[in-house]
């Protein structure tokens, strides 16, 4: 609503009010022109008081003819009186003293936290330089923002930076950190696959006979059923019918099948 006023040029009628005076005959040329254009003025003004309310307050303020007397009534009643006001500075400080960035918490959803407790002190009425907003920021971080902490603060002046400026340096760096720890869970995955692959072929190939991964100190076999007592220590069974190991001749499966000549 100040905005508004301001740009309409009526923040001061509002603001200070002005000397209404039934009696024009009095007055100059120049403190006529001047008191038609404050009437004018806070006509306005009083216009955008009551578009701005509900209905609900809007007859609350109806009445007052000088916009200054309604605005004022809207400050006492939603702004509090000035102990009020205090009651609720000394919260928001006690706020903004305690902000601590949780771990699992992501930059932007702290950066709001700030934003929103920094904005209602200023809507007290306390103005908080962006050296101690800076300093607030840099000493609530956890500990996965220790190097940029260092580096900002051996690199920056903290007298000089902004809180935006600020924020957009650590957003780069949580994004960068975000970027490795993609590729970390990434290289892990890819890794366990590997293993998984690997195993699953050395299953395969002690399943088939494999004798290079099958026969070296083993004494049975999967396929066949064979057992030490009908080959060698060290060698394999070997079928009399299809001529292959790693089985004999009763557990053959090709056994009572055609027989490939060539």
């Amino acid at each position: 609503m100040k905005t508004l006023f301001m740009s309409q040029d009526v923040w001061e009628i509002v603001k200070n009010g002005y000397d209404e005076t039934e009696d024009t005959s009095t007055l100059d040329q120049d403190q006529k022109n001047l008191f038609k254009e404050s009437r004018k003025k806070n006509a306005k003004a009083s216009m955008y008081i009551q578009l701005g309310v509900g209905d609900t307050i809007l007859p609350r303020v109806i009445h007052f003819p000088k916009a200054k007397e309604a605005w004022d009534i809207l400050q006492k009643e939603y702004g509090g009186n000035k102990k009020v006001r205090e009651l609720k500075l000394q919260s928001c400080r006690r706020d903004f003293e305690n902000l601590k960035m949780k771990d699992n918490e992501k930059l932007n959803e702290f950066s709001f936290r700030v934003t929103e407790i920094v904005n209602q002190i200023l809507m007290c009425g306390e103005n908080l330089e962006e050296k101690i907003i800076c300093e607030k920021i840099l000493n609530c971080l956890p500990e996965k923002f220790e190097p940029i902490v260092a580096v900002l603060e051996a690199t920056k002046d903290l007298s000089t930076l902004e809180s935006q400026e600020l924020w957009a340096q650590l957003k780069v760096y949580e994004e960068r950190m975000s970027r490795h720890a993609e590729k970390s869970i990434e290289s892990d995955f890819q890794s366990k696959m590997n293993l998984d692959s690997k195993n699953s072929a050395m299953k395969r190939n002690e399943y088939n006979g494999d004798s290079s991964s099958k026969y070296k100190g083993k004494g049975k076999y999967n396929r066949g059923g064979a057992s030490s007592n009908n080959y060698k220590k060290g060698e394999p069974p070997k079928c009399n019918f299809c001529k292959k190991n790693g089985h004999l001749e009763k557990n053959c499966w090709s056994k009572g099948k055609p027989q490939c000549q060539h």
